[in-house]
């Protein structure tokens, strides 16, 4: 590594692909928060679709019109997770 390159974290280096460890700080905090917001929208109502959604838009990297998912959901990150228009996700 030249001498004024950074060092990249871990979550760089997952989004680029390359080999990353899942129990780097950040990686550990991303997996907590997304495990938490899965058993929030695993608990919440299929009758409270705006509750769901708006899990799910903090949860996702992108959430398209008119899609539906199924719960239960466990997902690590989610960030990396796009679903798209009009999609439907059973169990």
């Amino acid at each position: 590594m030249k001498k004024n390159e950074r060092k990249l974290t871990e979550k760089e280096k997952l989004l680029l692909g390359e080999s990353f460890n899942p129990e780097g700080k950040e990686l550990i905090n991303q997996r907590t928060i997304a495990h938490g917001l899965c058993a929030e929208y695993n608990a919440a109502s299929e009758l409270d679709e705006a509750r769901r959604i708006d899990i799910l838009n903090c949860l996702l990297g992108e959430l398209g019109r008119d899609a539906f998912i199924q719960g239960p959901i466990q997902l690590d990150y989610g960030f990396r997770t796009f679903i798209g228009d009009r999609t439907y996700i059973n169990f």
